[in-house]
C-alpha cells in the first residue's frame, strides 16, 4: 500500500528518518548532489586554469545558470502534472548515462576545442534534466512531511546539503589532481545511476489530478500562475527581492572572488579552497543538527533577524581578510586560519537563517502550485549568480579583485539596512 505521509504520530521525538521513504528520498539526492559538488568545482577549476581567465570561467557559469533561469520555470510547471518520484529517476538515469558518454568523448579527443564544447554540451544537458529533477525533490518533501516537522525535516535537508558539500569539496580538489576531468566525468556520472537506483524504491503518492493536458499553451499559463501566486503573497515577494540582492555578494565572492584568489593571485592547488568550503559546511551541520532538535516557532522573524545580523558581521570580517590575502602583507598561513574561522563561524549563522526560512516558505505554499512556488522564489533568489559569475570574471579581468571585495561590501550593507527597515517582513 502507497504511503503518501508520515504516519502522523503525536510524540515529537519520533525522528522522520523512521520513515523509509524520507531515507531513500535523502540518500538520493544526497549521492546525486555529491557528484555534482564534484563536477561543479573541477570543471570550474578546470576552465580557469585552462584559460588563466577569470572572464572565461566566468562565462561558462554563467551559461549554465541563465539556462537554468530559463528552464526552471518550465520545468515546475510540469513537475505540478507528473509522478515526482518517476520523475527523479528518470532524469537520473539520463543524466548518469550521457555523463559516461561525455567521459568517453573527453577521453578519447585530447583537444582543447572539443572540451570546451564537450563541457557546454554537458552543462545543457545537466541543466535540462535539472530542471525537472530540483522542483520534484523539493515537492516531493510537501507529501512526505507532516506540517509539525516540517523544521526538522529542512534541517536534516540542509544537513544533507552541507554533507554533499564536505564529501563533494573534499574529494573534488584531490580527484581533480590524480585523474582530471575525465575521472570527474566518470564519478558524476555513476553518482546520478546509483542515485535512481536508490529512488527506484520510493513509495510515495505524489501526483495531483490537475486540469489540462501538458501543453506549451497549458505550461506558459501554469508559469504565469505560479509568478502571480508569489506576487499575491507579499511577504514571500519582499522576501524574495531582498534575497536576491543579498545573494549578489555572497556569488561575486564564491564564483569569482576566490577562485581567483587561490587559482590565479596565489597560484594554490584546488584543495585549499575546498578545505575553506568543506570548514564552512561542518560549521553548518552543527548548527542544523541543533536547529532539528528545537521546536518549530510559531513566528519567525526574531530568528531571521537576529541570524542574518550575526551572518553580516561575520562576512564582514572574512571580505577584510580576502582583501589582505590579496595584498599578500601576512604570511599566507596566518591570515588563512582567519579566513578559515571567519567562513565557519559565518556558516553557522547563515544556517540559522536558511532553515527558518525554508521552513516558513514550505508551510505557505500548497500542494497544487508547490513546484511552480519553489521555482520562482528559486529562480529569483539565484537570478543574481549569472550576473555575478560574468560580472565578477568581466571586473577582475579589468580592473583586479579590490574592486570585487569593494562592490560586494557595498551590496550587503545595502541590503542589510533594507530587510531591517521593511514592515511586511516583521509580520512573519
Amino acid at each position: 500500500m502507497e504511503k503518501n505521509t508520515i504516519e502522523n504520530n503525536t510524540q515529537e521525538d519520533v525522528n522522520i528518518f523512521k520513515d523509509k521513504n524520507f531515507l531513500l528520498y535523502f540518500l538520493g539526492m544526497l549521492v546525486t548532489q555529491i557528484g555534482n559538488q564534484i563536477y561543479s568545482f573541477g570543471i570550474s577549476w578546470y576552465i580557469l586554469r585552462l584559460t588563466q581567465s577569470s572572464l572565461q570561467a566566468g562565462t561558462y557559469l554563467a551559461f549554465t545558470a541563465v539556462l537554468s533561469l530559463i528552464l526552471s520555470n518550465f520545468g515546475a510547471a510540469i513537475v505540478d502534472r507528473l509522478d515526482k518520484v518517476k520523475i527523479m529517476y528518470y532524469t537520473d538515469f539520463i543524466r548518469g548515462i550521457l555523463m559516461l558518454c561525455a567521459s568517453y568523448v573527453i577521453y578519447m579527443y585530447d583537444d582543447q576545442t572539443v572540451i570546451l564544447l564537450t563541457l557546454y554540451a554537458a552543462g545543457f544537458f545537466i541543466v535540462l534534466f535539472g530542471s525537472l529533477f530540483d522542483p520534484a525533490t523539493q515537492t516531493l518533501v510537501k507529501y512526505m512531511v507532516p506540517e509539525h516537522k516540517l523544521q526538522q525535516a529542512n534541517s536534516y535537508l540542509g544537513i544533507k546539503n552541507q554533507l554533499q558539500s564536505i564529501i563533494g569539496m573534499a574529494l573534488a580538489g584531490f580527484i581533480y589532481a590524480f585523474v582530471g576531468v575525465f575521472g570527474i566525468f566518470i564519478i558524476n556520472g555513476v553518482s546520478y545511476i546509483v542515485s535512481g537506483i536508490t529512488e527506484l524504491f520510493i513509495r510515495v503518492k505524489s501526483k495531483e489530478e490537475v486540469e489540462g493536458k501538458i501543453t506549451f499553451d497549458q505550461i506558459c499559463i501554469d508559469i504565469v500562475e505560479g509568478w502571480k501566486y508569489i506576487y499575491n503573497k507579499k511577504v514571500i515577494f519582499r522576501m524574495m527581492l531582498i534575497s536576491v540582492f543579498l545573494n549578489f555578494p555572497f556569488a561575486l565572492l564564491f564564483s569569482s572572488g576566490l577562485p581567483y584568489l587561490f587559482n590565479v593571485t596565489l597560484k594554490l592547488e584546488a584543495f585549499y579552497l575546498s578545505n575553506v568550503q568543506v570548514v564552512m559546511s561542518v560549521a553548518m551541520i552543527v548548527m542544523m543538527v541543533f536547529l532539528s532538535n528545537m521546536k518549530q516557532p510559531d513566528k519567525y522573524y526574531n530568528n531571521l533577524r537576529k541570524y542574518l545580523l550575526w551572518t553580516s558581521f561575520f562576512f564582514l570580517i572574512a571580505i577584510f581578510v580576502v582583501a589582505l590575502m590579496d595584498m599578500q602583507i601576512y604570511p599566507f598561513m596566518y591570515t588563512y586560519i582567519a579566513f578559515i574561522v571567519a567562513m565557519a563561524l559565518m556558516g553557522m549563522a547563515n544556517a540559522g537563517l536558511n532553515v527558518p526560512m525554508q521552513t516558513f516558505f514550505v508551510k505557505s505554499f500548497d500542494k497544487e502550485m508547490f513546484a511552480r512556488s519553489t521555482a520562482v522564489i528559486g529562480i529569483m533568489s539565484s537570478i543574481s549568480y549569472p550576473i555575478a559569475a560574468f560580472s565578477g570574471g568581466l571586473i577582475i579581468d579589468l580592473f583586479g579583485l579590490m574592486y570585487v571585495i569593494v562592490i560586494s561590501v557595498i551590496i550587503f550593507i545595502i541590503c542589510l539596512l533594507w530587510f531591517l527597515v521593511e514592515k511586511g517582513i516583521k509580520e512573519i
